[in-house]
């Protein structure tokens, strides 16, 4: 049985019983592997430790209740192992930055902050990305960027239709002949990560960076990168599989970095050469430092 087939059982496993009790003596017999090692392969696999995948995947369960049904909160926090619902409440505002109650009275789900059940694509993802999991914080002088944007939403999702016509014209664009291209996400200044949920809305931007802004051709706009420090987090995935670094980097990496981010944007940074399907790109994240 190799790592692959292990993490998969051990997250069967842990989804039949996640209503009950779940000890790592038990999830380990599952697999015939020392708990120490399973803790260890588990880690690797994934991006972070078994103990903190059970909470988060009942928190999520739990969180889900709270939108879906009218059941009872205590009800929900004794079904996923809280045996009070102070217990419950002090568990849930620690992960999702609000109360049980509140996430219930917003009647949205959120984008990042969910943990949902492991693939085997997800395994497969940060075996391949394991260094980007590790960000070099970066300096970064301002670029001027001139390219097509589009306001959006997570569910709408008019990327794919942004970058098509942003491609078609790139040529008429007087960029350095090595420039690769930009996909910049601008949001709302007020909105918080806690509040990002499949209807928020935001805006796409594909650009290339120029000297000037002098002579842009018609039906561009412009936008700017501005200086200040980033988190840089290399991806070599598809589309698809590339959107886990985001939940990974939002819930998973900067709730325990310190870090803060610096702004109302993120962009990703792709070579000249560029494959949907099999895309390297490097994310930044405009951040403050602890």
């Amino acid at each position: 049985m190799d790592y692959t087939q292990r993490i998969m059982k051990v997250v069967d496993y842990i989804e039949s019983y996640l209503s009950q009790g779940i000890c790592i003596a038990d999830i380990s017999n599952q697999v015939y592997t020392a708990p120490y090692h399973l803790q260890s392969i588990f880690a690797m696999s994934t991006g972070g430790t078994l103990g903190e995948y059970v909470k988060k995947r009942r928190l999520t369960e739990a969180a889900k209740k709270l939108v879906d049904t009218k059941l009872p909160i205590i009800d929900i926090a004794l079904e996923y192992g809280y045996n009070s619902q102070e217990a419950f409440t002090r568990a849930f505002k620690s992960h999702f930055s609000m109360t049980p109650a509140k996430y219930r009275k917003r009647k949205e789900h959120v984008l990042f902050y969910y943990r949902n059940p492991i693939r085997e694509v997800d395994i497969q993802y940060f075996q391949i990305n394991v260094e980007g999991l590790k960000p070099r914080i970066i300096r970064k002088e301002a670029v001027k960027l001139v390219g097509i944007g589009r306001n959006t939403s997570y569910e709408e999702s008019k990327t794919d239709t942004t970058w098509q016509d942003f491609y078609k014209k790139i040529h008429t664009i007087k960029a350095p002949e090595e420039s690769g291209y930009f996909c910049v996400c601008i949001y709302d200044p007020q909105l918080q990560i806690q509040d990002i949920s499949v209807n928020f809305k935001y805006r796409i931007f594909f650009g290339v960076a120029v000297d000037s802004f002098k002579g842009i051709p018609k039906g561009f706009e412009t936008y700017i990168l501005p200086e200040g420090d980033y988190a840089l987090f290399l991806c070599k995935a598809n589309q698809a599989v590339g959107w886990e670094l985001y939940r990974y980097i939002f819930g998973e990496w900067l709730p325990k970095s310190g870090y803060r981010v610096n702004g109302n944007f993120d962009f990703e940074y792709y070579p000249k050469v560029y494959n949907p399907e099999r895309m390297e790109a490097a994310i930044h994240i405009p951040i403050l430092s602890p």
